[in-house]
This record gives structure tokens, C-alpha cells and sequence, in this order.
């Protein structure tokens, strides 16, 4: 008796294309502040929990021959004590210190808009798993996502939509820049969006009703 078996036949080759293409735009959608429901309202929570529990931190300054140190001191006071407004709050300090680059610093302190680089790139990749188990349950969503800031795509047009996901959403991703604003010492014409925002108004963006006027906002 012999068996008759069928030939294993490969599985379809997937094109990312569309996939990661999908994926940036979705990813574009949310992280607009003016997308009803998107990333405002994490990023509204973000800031709310921070600036109300964070402690406040001031800059100790060590000068020797070979170089200037900066290190950060906890305080007695909390952040929302200490800084009215979100430009002031975005850069204070998170009690981290690094070893600078610059060779006269010796260290240098973190401000929170590194903590909001990293929350940013974190919620990016919640939304964007999300949205891949949804619309393409045949993926590895976690792989998927991996390889794509791994950047282990290899056809031209998969390399270019890696390069601007990488680009906008990876770390110190572009598409977190409405969010940030300069230094308070630092005069411009053109203050973010948030810049002079009260704690009290990222409590009232919290709410699921809550958007932006985009026209208010030019």
C-alpha cells in the first residue's frame, strides 16, 4: 500500500509594504495633537501624573581644573510647586545625571523631555501593536515591530518606510515635535502648542470629549 502526499507547498511570500505603509500612517493619525481621541489625552495623562507627584530637583555645579559637573539635588518641594507652566515643567529636571560628551562637562543633568522621548516611543509602540493585531492577525505583531526599529528589512521600498517609521516614531522620533518647546530662557516666535499651558489645562485635556481648535492653535 502506498500513500499518495500531497507536496508541501511554501506559504505565500508577504508583501510589508502595504503593511508598514498602513502602520505609518495609522501611527501619523494618532500622534497628531489635533486627532480626536489619539495620543493627546495619553500624553495629557502623562504629564498630569508627572508634574503633580515628581519631586523638584535643583543643579549642583562642581568646577575643577579638568572639567564642570552638574548634579542633580532633591528638594523638599514637588515640581507643580516649583514650575507654573509646561515649558518649565519639560525642562526640569528628573534627577538623573550622564556623562556628558562635551569635554569640558563632566555630567550633565536630564530634564523630562528625555522621561517624554521615551514615553512617547513606548506609547507609539502600544497604539501601533494595537493596531497590527486588528488589522493583520496573520503577524507576529511583536516581531513585526522589532524588526522594523531593528530595521531588518531589505527591499527598497520596505527600507524607505522603515527609515521614516524609525524616522517619526522611533526614539527622538519627529512626531513627538508639537509636543516640546524651548527653554524657558530661550525667546521665540513661534511657542509650541503646550508652551504656556497650565497643570490645570492637561487636567482638563484629560477628559475623553476634549480636543484641540486647530485654527485657535495656529
Amino acid at each position: 500500500m502506498t500513500l499518495d502526499l500531497a507536496p508541501i507547498q511554501d506559504k505565500p511570500a508577504i508583501d510589508y509594504v502595504p503593511i508598514l505603509d498602513s502602520l505609518f500612517n495609522h501611527l501619523l493619525r494618532f500622534s497628531d495633537p489635533f486627532t480626536p481621541n489619539g495620543f493627546l489625552h495619553v500624553f495629557s495623562d502623562w504629564v498630569f501624573e508627572e508634574w503633580s507627584t515628581r519631586p523638584y530637583y535643583r543643579v549642583q555645579r562642581l568646577h575643577s581644573e579638568f572639567e564642570l559637573a552638574h548634579f542633580p539635588i532633591r528638594t523638599d518641594y514637588l515640581l507643580k510647586e516649583m514650575q507654573p507652566v509646561y515649558r518649565d515643567f519639560i525642562h526640569s529636571y528628573n534627577g538623573r545625571h550622564h556623562f556628558s560628551p562635551v569635554a569640558v562637562n563632566g555630567t550633565n543633568c536630564e530634564t523630562m523631555e528625555k522621561e517624554l522621548y521615551d514615553f512617547f516611543h513606548e506609547s507609539m509602540r502600544a497604539e501601533g501593536l494595537e493596531y497590527l493585531e486588528i488589522h493583520f492577525p496573520f503577524l507576529d505583531v511583536e516581531d513585526f515591530w522589532d524588526r522594523v526599529f531593528l530595521e531588518e528589512f531589505h527591499e527598497a521600498d520596505e527600507i524607505l518606510l522603515v527609515d521614516r517609521l524609525c524616522q517619526y516614531f522611533g526614539f527622538y522620533g519627529q512626531a513627538l515635535d508639537p509636543y516640546l518647546c524651548d527653554p524657558p530662557e530661550i525667546e521665540t516666535l513661534n511657542p509650541s502648542l503646550f508652551a504656556d499651558w497650565y497643570l490645570d489645562d492637561f487636567k482638563e485635556s484629560t477628559h475623553s470629549n476634549f480636543t484641540l481648535n486647530r485654527i485657535e492653535n495656529v
